[in-house]
């Protein structure tokens, strides 16, 4: 099944914050990256469906990045080129 990537960084006055409060930081980014990609995809006027993901932070270069991995058949009616 094809699959897409999908990106989310932080911005650098965040990234600071992250910084002291690694845990909290880190687990709002996490929890509101996954609930963004679920409401669309719960959503009866877009998908009505359930979809897993995987997700992987990095922080190279200091800039946090986390990268989210989902199948592109449960997102495509949601996400489509226009």
């Amino acid at each position: 099944m094809p699959d897409t990537l999908h990106r989310w960084s932080l911005p650098d006055t965040i990234n600071q914050l992250a910084l002291y409060q690694l845990a909290a930081v880190y687990g709002l980014l996490f929890s509101n990256a996954w609930s963004t990609i679920q409401s669309f995809v719960s959503d009866p006027k877009h998908l009505s469906a359930q979809t897993g993901m995987i997700s992987i932070l990095h922080t190279w270069w200091q800039t946090p990045t986390l990268h989210q991995l989902y199948p592109v058949k449960a997102m495509s009616s949601v996400f489509r080129a226009r």
